[in-house]
């Protein structure tokens, strides 16, 4: 008799155990959980939609670009499921490609805005969990966009500061009282509220990262010109 072929049980590690083990409430984990699938779930349905909309009309060039940008974001959700499931991994990578990449599937994201990139740390390497640093990264882009007249480019920069290795996303918004800038690193929390979609959720995935990081998540700057988030990670070389 043919035996039945068994998937293996999923292992309750990552995030799994933290909600087990009651550090973790079962809100905080579904809304996260919620929070960081819905960007690549939107950029997908963008993408699908232009597909079929212009299909006919585009070429073969510009075809393979979507449909490559449509499997970019489906893997970073494949990964991101695997971030709750699994045992975080760390790689070892070169940090300025690693933001490079990220802010190219950030764009899927955020069709509408321009994303200007000033890479300035070349040759720093990192051992990071890059899911982590890539939801991170799209919480900050979006924050940035969301803000941000729809003109107004928003600038992704890197640097290195001898010990880390730093994210800057900079916005044309209205700026964050300084009282609140320790505040919006929360769970649950808004600032400016003005009816814009949003949980108050993304802020706090940025610092968990940094804390997971031996680094840091602060408002560099803010004013009515526009306000800067950096994102440190400890680097290894």
């Amino acid at each position: 008799m043919d035996s039945a072929i068994e998937a293996p049980a999923p292992q309750l590690t990552g995030e799994l155990v933290r909600l087990l083990d009651g550090s973790l409430r079962i809100e905080d984990f579904v809304a996260t959980m919620v929070h960081e699938a819905a960007q690549p779930l939107t950029a997908i349905q963008v993408l699908v939609t232009a597909l079929r909309e212009r299909g006919d009309d585009l070429d073969s060039d510009e075809r393979d670009r979507l449909l490559a940008d449509i499997d970019s974001q489906a893997t970073f959700l494949r990964d991101l499921a695997g971030w709750m499931l699994e045992p975080f991994a760390r790689q070892t990578v070169i940090f300025d490609e690693l933001i490079g990449e990220i802010v190219e599937r950030c764009r899927g994201c955020a069709p509408e805005s321009t994303l200007v990139t000033e890479l300035n740390a070349p040759g720093v390497v990192v051992d990071c969990e890059t899911v982590r640093v890539e939801a991170s990264i799209r919480n900050l882009v979006k924050n940035a966009t969301t803000h941000s007249p729809a003109t107004s480019p928003v600038l992704i920069t890197t640097r290195f500061d001898g010990e880390l290795a730093i994210i800057g996303v900079t916005d044309a918004g209205p700026g964050i009282p300084e009282q609140e800038w320790e505040q919006i690193f929360k769970p649950y929390t808004r600032v400016n509220d003005d009816g814009t979609p949003g949980s108050g959720l993304g802020l706090f995935v940025v610092n968990s990262c940094a804390v997971n990081h031996d680094g840091y998540a602060r408002v560099a700057t803010s004013g009515p010109a526009g306000t800067t988030i950096e994102l440190a990670l400890r680097a290894v070389a």
